[in-house]
């Protein structure tokens, strides 16, 4: 599976203590496609042709105070704003808390070639994690505006109740979620870790109609290793597998409709460098 790749011209730095992104997007190509697209066409919008301007800033770091601010502007398409902040703090030698906040806004801007008409939404949410050595327990809380959904045209949502098959952030959504991390590295067996969680969907509806579109709930299972982080030969370092399953269930109007999948990622990283260049001496 090959990602989403982007034809752009990007500047990054650092300024004390904040690091900036700033560039143009001008194309990408859609996961497993075997061409590149311009901006507005990814985003929907056939006949218009227009690139993306895009910029961030991000303070600090998730193991003391964090912060991060994003926005992204395709023009007559779509605008988009990403914010969160996180701040850890411990509550004794053994256990720490991690508190988490988001807020994104979204909307048509200019001609609004995208639908024809004007439209914006918003999402927020919270999440909590209690850290106990290798357990970490964990629950989130996301609310998506009535108006419109929120639209990811070039990646995956950012929301923290985002799952492996459904984000839940349809209009009106509202999610609510449940799960538990653990490291098995005080067992002997560094690199290995198991996630589960549970999210409950409810409120969605329709934008164009009201009507309300189907609860959903999902049930996430993954185990992931990490070679890097064994005793291991060299050559087996770059390997990450992953293997991730899902169970999704979907109620609406006294029906029940039931989706499993499942998945497995093997990655390994292939460095090429040129030959070094001898140094005569002297």
């Amino acid at each position: 599976m090959i990602p989403n790749t982007f034809e752009a011209y990007a500047l990054r730095g650092r300024v004390s203590a904040a690091e900036y992104f700033a560039g143009y997007v001008a194309a990408i190509k859609p996961r497993d496609q075997s061409s590149f697209v311009n901006m507005a066409q990814q985003a929907g919008a056939p006949n218009v042709d227009a690139g993306m301007w895009l910029a961030t800033v991000k303070y600090g770091s998730l193991e003391t105070f964090g912060a991060r601010t994003s926005l992204y502007h395709v023009p007559d398409i779509l605008t988009s704003n990403y914010n969160d902040v996180a701040v850890t703090f411990p509550i004794s030698d053994q256990v720490r808390i991690r508190l988490l906040g988001q807020a994104m806004a979204q909307g048509s801007n200019g001609a609004n070639q995208l639908t024809g008409a004007p439209f914006s939404t918003f999402a927020a949410g919270g999440r909590i994690n209690v850290i106990y050595g290798p357990l970490s327990v964990f629950g989130a809380y996301t609310q998506t505006g009535s108006a419109a959904a929120y639209r990811t045209p070039y990646g995956v949502w950012l929301g923290f109740t985002s799952q492996q098959v459904k984000d839940f952030n349809r209009a009106g959504e509202r999610a609510v979620q449940a799960g538990a991390a653990f490291d098995f590295r005080d067992f002997g067996w560094r690199g290995l870790l198991f996630v589960g969680s549970a999210t409950f969907g409810d409120r969605a509806i329709d934008a164009a109609t009201g009507q309300p579109l189907a609860n959903t709930n999902e049930y996430d299972f993954e185990l992931a290793f990490r070679a890097d982080l064994q005793s291991a030969p060299d050559w087996l370092k770059p390997l990450q597998l992953r293997a991730r399953a899902a169970i999704v269930d979907q109620f609406l109007a006294g029906t029940l409709s039931s989706i499993n999948e499942y998945r497995l990622y093997f990655n390994y990283e292939l460095t090429f460098s040129g030959a070094k260049r001898l140094q005569r001496q002297p």
